[in-house]
């Protein structure tokens, strides 16, 4: 029941904040908007330990220097860098999490922010 209400949360948050970044007239509002809808999707990510059904498997690629047939480059890279850097697993969610979220919270244009059914 938890993890319902937390999800719900993130989802009508992300709702609010999406809808006054594209629609508010106040310029400050509109990135405060912003800024929210990156950290309610870019926290849970990025802190979640042992969530999901990939956490196990990304954590003993990581942990184990697999570098098992993995067709994504751009996690290839992140993973390696992290390696390089010594950083330990949760390292690797943050930012992916951080590459995911940033671009979706700030490179998309006000005008196409909030989705909606055009007729």
């Amino acid at each position: 029941m938890f993890s319902f209400l937390i999800y719900n949360i993130i989802l009508l948050n992300s709702i609010a904040c999406g809808y006054i970044a594209e629609f508010s007239n106040n310029r400050s509002h509109r990135i405060l908007a912003r800024w929210l809808f990156f950290f309610t999707l870019f926290v849970p990510a990025a802190i979640r330990y042992e969530v999901g059904y990939d956490y196990g498997n990304y954590s003993e690629i990581y942990n184990n220097l697999v570098d098992a047939y993995i067709d994504e480059p751009g996690f290839l890279l992140l993973q390696n860098s992290a390696r390089y850097l010594d950083l330990e697993t949760q390292w690797i969610f943050i930012l992916t999490s951080f590459v995911m979220y940033f671009p979706i919270s700030f490179c998309i244009g006000r005008k196409s922010f909030f989705p909606q059914i055009r007729n």
